[in-house]
């Protein structure tokens, strides 16, 4: 398991929420050409349209971006990276699908529900940190 963290490995969402975010979008474009074509919509129904573009826009960013990249210096995250011996525990969000968040001297980043290989990345975060519970009496 702590193999994967000696080479450059990146976990990244799952396809699932990466093709149903792009899907909705889609939808959504095709909705907002469907009423310009059309052209007697009142402003109120495209500004809403206009909304639910935006907002899947950001949405597929967020998702498409997303990656979670470990290798033998630490954990990087959105472009920051978080060195191993940083790390100082790891623990399940209270907040809902939030999923787990770890915590640094850094600060604390999240491991977020929908990333694929999760449970691998988080054994792996935990070993390579020397997270492990202690096995003392």
């Amino acid at each position: 398991m702590v193999g994967v963290a000696r080479q450059r490995h990146e976990f990244r969402a799952s396809w699932w929420i990466r093709g149903g975010v792009l899907a909705a979008l889609t939808l959504w474009v095709g909705v907002g050409a469907w009423a310009l074509l059309r052209g007697d919509l009142p402003l109120d129904a495209l500004l809403g349209i206009l909304f639910f573009v935006l907002f899947f826009v950001g949405f597929a960013l967020y998702y498409w971006r997303m990656a979670y990249i470990v290798d033998d210096r630490g954990v990087t995250v959105r472009g920051h990276l978080f060195p191993w011996e940083t790390i100082e525990s790891v623990k399940r969000s209270t907040l809902p699908l939030v999923g787990w968040e770890v915590t640094t001297a850094r600060g604390v980043f999240v491991l977020d529900v929908f990333v694929s290989g999760r449970a691998r990345l988080l054994d792996v975060i935990v070993a390579r940190a020397g997270l492990w519970p202690s096995t003392q009496p």
